[in-house]
């Protein structure tokens, strides 16, 4: 996946980030059911969470997550050995051939293509792999970027209308995209960017590592972002929810 930054969100950064958490939720909210055998593609899958957190229902659907690291795919099957998780670059000069066309029944991309310099093409060589009408969740986030967002390489945030823009111009039917996030996520990410540098400099600690009041903002904001909030276009998580073409 060409022009997606990898290796610089440690394993602890990417893990203890209350905010993860709040984004899993969400992506299940909007899947639709995962009954058993039903076929769910997590593009860029990381190490793994998503497809994790989504396991621990015990649902029994069939996983496979596409990643572009090498460290993240090892991850991911550590975690999850039941699961399939390849290794690839969606966005190479000759993409490979994966023998998944039309297998994704539903699909997920959270929190990768504000990585992406050609986020389109992206889209464009996803697209079939889904087999027609298959829902696709996407997760990127709104509002200003912070220091941390540049050192882990977000080319862009987006708002509603970009994404939806984004999402039918790589030609999928967007049913819906909004904001979620009031109050307590847009206070979340409002603290990332007041921290600055200093959360660079914290990205590869563990918890136990940080200041206390470091630890303190990430077990308040862990509870917070737990309670109901406000579905808003001002809300600083996107979601958007669409389908492949018929």
């Amino acid at each position: 996946m060409t022009g997606r930054t990898t290796g610089r969100v440690s394993k602890n950064a990417a893990e203890s980030n209350p905010a993860q958490a709040f984004r899993f939720h969400l992506v299940r909210r909007y899947l639709a059911d995962l009954g058993q055998g039903s076929r769910l593609l997590d593009l860029g899958c990381g190490t793994g969470g998503l497809l994790e957190y989504l396991d621990s229902e015990d649902l029994n659907f069939d996983a496979t997550g596409l990643e572009l690291s090498a460290a993240g795919v090892a991850r991911a099957t550590e975690r999850l050995p039941d699961a399939r998780f390849i290794q690839c670059d969606l966005l190479a000069p000759e993409p490979p051939d994966l023998e998944l066309l039309g297998w994704a029944e539903q699909a997920t991309c959270s929190e990768v293509l504000e990585h992406l310099d050609n986020p389109k093409l992206f889209l464009e060589r996803a697209r079939p792999l889904l087999r027609p009408g298959a829902r696709l969740v996407v997760t990127v986030p709104a509002g200003p970027m912070s220091a941390y967002d540049h050192y882990i390489g977000h080319r862009r945030h987006y708002d509603p209308m970009s994404l939806r823009l984004l999402l039918e111009s790589a030609g999928f039917e967007v049913e819906s995209v909004f904001g979620h996030g009031l109050p307590f996520f847009n206070l979340y990410r409002l603290t990332v960017i007041a921290r600055g540098e200093r959360l660079v400099r914290d990205a590869d600690l563990g918890e136990k590592d940080l200041g206390a009041i470091a630890r303190l903002a990430m077990r308040t904001f862990d509870l917070l972002l737990r309670l109901p909030m406000v579905r808003s276009r001002l809300g600083w998580q996107l979601v958007g929810v669409c389908h492949a073409p018929a």
